[in-house]
C-alpha cells in the first residue's frame, strides 16, 4: 500500500514538473535585436574626434575621416585634445586593438590601435567601423548560409568576436551578408595556431576577394547611410537593386554595373561585348557564350516567377589574379545585389551556383584580348 502510495507521488509531481517547464519555455523571451547605437548618431554633422599624435603623426586616421561628407552625412570635427563626453578617441595601444563603443551622451568611444594596425587599410576601416556602430560581419544571425565556423581554432579570447548576434534592422538596412564588406574579419582573425577559423560554403571561389577588397564596400556605406542619415530624406526608399538614396535624396547610389535614378537597369554595353546584355530564363537550360576584348560588360538574366540557376561551364582570363584591377568576373546571385557576388579572377570550369533570386547579373571585366565565358542558366 505504501509503496502504491509514494509511486502516485513521484508520477504526480513528474507531471507538474513538465507543466512548469512547459510554461516556462513558453513564456521564455526571444533574444531581442541588438541596439548598440552610439550617441553620435545624432549629431552625424559634428563627431568630436581625437587622433592621438603618439599613434598617428601622418594623419593616416585623419585623411580617412576626411573623406566621409563625400559619401556620407557624416563630418568629423578634430579635436586638439581629448575628447571628454561624445565623440570618439584613437590612442595608441602597445599590445592588442580594442573599441570600447560608448552609447552615452557623457562618455566618448575609445579606439585603441596598434601602430602597424595604420599600414592594413582594410583592418584600419573595420575599426573605424566598430566605432561608428557598425556589425561585424561574422556576427550576423544568418552567417551559417554563407560560412562554416570553426570555433575550435578560435583563441579563447576572440571566440566573443564570432558569437552570432541578431542586429537591428537599422544596422543590417536590408542588406545581405557581403563578402566585400571591411567588416569581415580574415579567416585567420583570432586562430590558433594559425588554423582557419571559417571557411566560406563556395571554397575556394571567396577566398581571394579578402586581399581585393579594402575599404568600405557599397553595403557598408549604405548601413553608415541609413544608421547615420535615414531621415534625411524623409521618404520610403524607392532604390532597387540594393541601392541607396544619395545625399540630395534626389537619386539612388547604385552598385556596380546598375545604372538608372532608382537603380532601375543595369548599364549599356559596348558593341564588342554582345549588346543583347538582358536575357530571360526558362525552364529550358540555355547557353551564354560571351568573347570579350577589353572590354567591361554587364548581362542581366531574369524569371518573372523563379530564381535563375547559373552553371559557370567555362572561364578563361587573359591576365590571373588580377581582381583588384578590374580583371575578372563577378556573378551576382543573391538576392541583395549591393553585396559581392562570386568574383573569380582565375580560369575556372563547371562551378555550380545556388538558386536564390530571379535574377542573376553578370560583370565581365579585363583589359586584353582573348577573354571568354560560358554560362548556362533556366529557371528553377
Amino acid at each position: 500500500m505504501m509503496r502504491n502510495f509514494l509511486l502516485f507521488w513521484i508520477v504526480f509531481l513528474s507531471i507538474i514538473q513538465n507543466i512548469i517547464e512547459s510554461k516556462s519555455s513558453k513564456n521564455r523571451k526571444k533574444p531581442k535585436p541588438k541596439n548598440s547605437f552610439p550617441a553620435y548618431i545624432k549629431t552625424p554633422n559634428n563627431i568630436k574626434a581625437y587622433i592621438s599624435k603618439e599613434l598617428d603623426e601622418r594623419g593616416t586616421i585623419a585623411s580617412q575621416l576626411y573623406n566621409f561628407p563625400y559619401v556620407s552625412c557624416l563630418r568629423f570635427n578634430l579635436q586638439n585634445h581629448p575628447v571628454k563626453q561624445m565623440g570618439i578617441n584613437f590612442f595608441l595601444s602597445k599590445s592588442y586593438n580594442r573599441v570600447q563603443l560608448s552609447t552615452s551622451s557623457k562618455k566618448p568611444t575609445k579606439v585603441l590601435l596598434k601602430k602597424s594596425t595604420l599600414v592594413y587599410t582594410k583592418e584600419l576601416f573595420y575599426y573605424i567601423g566598430l566605432a561608428l556602430g557598425l556589425m561585424p560581419e561574422i556576427k550576423r544571425f544568418d552567417r551559417d548560409k554563407y560560412v562554416k565556423v570553426f570555433s575550435k581554432n578560435i583563441l579563447s579570447k576572440f571566440q566573443s568576436c564570432y558569437k552570432k548576434e541578431k542586429y537591428n534592422d537599422k544596422l543590417i538596412a536590408g542588406t545581405g551578408f557581403d563578402f566585400s564588406s571591411a567588416m569581415l574579419v580574415p579567416p585567420f582573425y583570432g586562430s590558433k595556431r594559425n588554423k582557419k577559423t571559417y571557411k566560406t560554403k563556395l571554397y575556394p571561389y571567396y577566398e581571394r576577394t579578402f586581399s581585393v577588397y579594402k575599404v568600405f564596400s557599397h553595403n557598408d556605406l549604405k548601413r553608415i547611410n541609413y544608421l547615420y542619415c535615414g531621415n534625411r530624406c524623409n521618404k520610403t526608399n524607392d532604390c532597387h537593386r540594393g541601392g541607396y538614396y544619395n545625399l540630395k535624396c534626389d537619386a539612388c547610389n547604385c552598385p556596380m554595373g546598375i545604372t538608372g535614378k532608382n537603380c532601375e537597369d543595369i548599364e549599356a554595353n559596348d558593341k564588342k561585348c554582345n549588346t543583347k546584355n538582358k536575357l530571360v530564363a526558362s525552364k529550358k537550360k540555355k547557353v551564354l557564350l560571351v568573347k570579350n576584348d577589353g572590354r567591361f560588360c554587364v548581362y542581366s538574366i531574369t524569371s518573372k516567377k523563379k530564381n535563375v540557376k547559373v552553371t559557370i561551364l567555362d572561364l578563361k582570363l587573359s591576365m590571373l589574379n588580377k581582381c583588384e584591377y578590374g580583371v575578372g568576373m563577378e556573378v551576382k546571385y543573391a538576392k541583395d545585389k549591393g553585396a559581392l557576388g562570386i568574383l573569380l579572377c582565375r580560369n575556372y570550369k563547371n562551378i555550380k551556383l545556388p538558386a536564390l533570386s530571379n535574377e542573376v547579373i553578370i560583370i565581365f571585366g579585363n583589359h586584353n584580348t582573348s577573354n571568354l565565358f560560358k554560362v548556362s542558366y533556366r529557371e528553377v
